[in-house]
């Protein structure tokens, strides 16, 4: 118990003063280690925060797309929940525009609350209009620098996304048959009315913003400086913790 409390108390040093995250065995952690998409390796993948998922609470397993300037970008591997982009009725104003979306406010409300402890909340870095969490964009699912095809309406398994038991719970549309991917929202406005989801090709597609079965997965900028890692290789079956 003695020992645990040590480390606790380190890491909350080194996040005061500015020293470096050390790892469990008492060595820095080589924030070197860390990089976007690769061409030959692939991703990158961490746990960070923790949401309902299938029967409590459990880490959220992120994906890293890029590295840059002291942050990086996550995006979650799994379709986290299931709600509206905007339900608000027409008169009294829905709206396709992001900054002003209900899902907006959820996630930078309610999800972020839940989803991470306030000292979680200091690493994740505000993302202006976006906000801190937010819907990634039809750009982002479209940049190749972060593993995506360039082509937004091209299917690409890369986009693809499966969803929790929870989020099914929640709505999530249940794929056909055989399917293991369902689609989310991007924070992207189309036309007037809709704007862009990610479908289970993997390509992106117009969506209502009422829509209640369209998936959410959330994306964030999260600085590398502080992050305390203390176990894992940063691959899928053993992601940095």
């Amino acid at each position: 118990m003695r020992k645990g409390f040590t480390l606790v108390c380190a890491l909350l040093l080194c996040v005061l003063i500015g020293l470096p995250a050390v790892m469990a065995d008492g060595g820095p952690f080589d924030d070197t280690l860390l990089r976007g998409w690769d061409e030959d390796e692939g991703y990158q993948y961490l746990q960070f925060g923790a949401y309902h998922q299938e029967y409590a609470d459990q880490p959220i397993l992120w994906r890293v797309l890029t590295v840059r300037d002291g942050r990086m970008l996550l995006l979650s591997e799994l379709i986290l929940d299931a709600r509206p982009f905007d339900s608000r009725e027409e008169d009294e104003g829905r709206t396709n525009e992001w900054e002003h979306s209900e899902l907006r406010a959820w996630l930078n409300k309610e999800f972020i609350d839940e989803a991470f402890s306030k000292m979680d909340q200091g690493l994740i870095l505000d993302n202006g209009a976006a906000g801190k969490v937010f819907a990634p964009s039809d750009a982002e699912m479209s940049n190749p620098e972060y593993g995506f095809e360039s082509a937004k309406y091209e299917p690409d398994p890369a986009r693809k996304a499966a969803g929790t038991p929870y989020a099914f719970d929640r709505g999530l549309w249940r794929p056909e048959s055989g399917s293991y991917y369902s689609s989310f929202y991007t924070r992207t406005r189309a036309n007037n009315t809709n704007v862009f989801h990610i479908n289970t090709a993997g390509k992106a597609g117009l969506a209502r913003v009422e829509r209640t079965n369209v998936g959410i997965r959330p994306a964030l900028w999260l600085s590398v400086q502080f992050l305390p890692f203390t176990t894992g290789d940063g691959t899928l079956e053993d992601p940095f913790r």
